[in-house]
């Protein structure tokens, strides 16, 4: 009813964990101003079991003191070593480059503050990358990124993209087929049964004409679309100022090997470009699938 109202991530054990360490750092510190009097030691001592007794204690008691059984801290803490004898060594060559200017209170607190929190952050990043739980997530990050980048649909998937662009079009006078295959592959040629190269050729989806895959053709006209999972498609193949090639297909994993052979042609009123399957290395003078 009445007092202040705690903040939503309100920890009261990492809290007193704060409080013991500023009154260990508050005793040490009185402690080595007393036995300065007596030895006379660098001012550095001071400003390193500072530095260590905030960076440390803060990043690793206060903030990770549950965590003290498992191996991942320990092996972040020794990662941070090296980096943290730098810093102590750096506030060292200070003071003794300048000793005069660098061992004033109102010179070394506020670089000792500011070098904390920039350690912290460091430290903090380090220890974040070791930590089972963030590793994980990124692990499921990484594999849901994959899954997005294949978008797998039911029984399709987009294999094989190319750069070329290609959009569905049908001019066919009548539907044929469709041809069944086993491999999306073979060899587009022109009017005059020699290679169309360069020619870009897309696979989509029989019911919704949803693109699948694209590839382009090679210099020798050959074509080739893998791992195209069984079912009906639509085979386009566009080679300007030829007629657009539909072909009606039906991947069926269990069928002899064929190859599909594409024969652009111009664009006419009762004819277009069209395909056929024939038998691997079989010309295509003696196919019997014909359009």
């Amino acid at each position: 009813m009445f007092g202040y109202a705690l903040e939503e991530n309100f920890d009261l054990a990492k809290e007193k964990r704060r409080s013991r360490l500023m009154w260990a750092c508050g005793i040490g510190l009185t402690l080595l101003i007393v036995l300065r009097f007596v030895l006379h030691f660098s001012v550095a001592i001071f400003q390193g079991y500072l530095i260590t007794s905030l960076a440390y204690g803060d990043r690793f008691y206060v903030s990770r003191r549950d965590h003290f059984r498992e191996i991942w801290l320990w092996t972040g803490l020794l990662l941070t070593v090296p980096i943290h004898l730098v810093i102590v060594i750096g506030f060292v060559g200070l003071d003794r480059f300048a000793p005069e200017f660098f061992s004033k209170v109102f010179v070394y607190f506020p670089v000792v503050i500011v070098v904390f929190a920039v350690e912290s952050i460091v430290f903090d990043r380090i220890l974040d990358r070791l930590h089972p739980k963030v590793s994980n997530r990124n692990l499921t990050l990484l594999i849901f990124a994959a899954a997005l980048l294949a978008e797998p649909s039911f029984a399709q998937q987009k294999v094989d993209s190319s750069p070329c662009i290609i959009e569905y079009e049908n001019h066919n006078q009548t539907d044929y087929g469709p041809l069944i295959v086993q491999d999306v592959r073979g060899t587009i040629t022109d009017p005059q049964q020699g290679a169309v190269p360069k020619v870009c050729v897309g696979i989509f989806t029989e019911k919704d004409h949803k693109l699948v895959a694209t590839t382009e053709s090679d210099a020798a006209g050959n074509f080739s679309l893998q791992s195209v999972s069984a079912g009906r498609y639509r085979l386009v193949v566009k080679a300007d100022p030829l007629c657009p090639a539909n072909v009606p297909l039906e991947v069926v994993k269990h069928q002899k090997k064929k190859v599909l052979r594409v024969h652009m042609k111009p664009r006419g009123l009762d004819s277009c470009s069209y395909g056929e399957a024939v038998q691997a290395g079989q010309s295509a003078k003696s196919a019997a699938s014909t359009y």
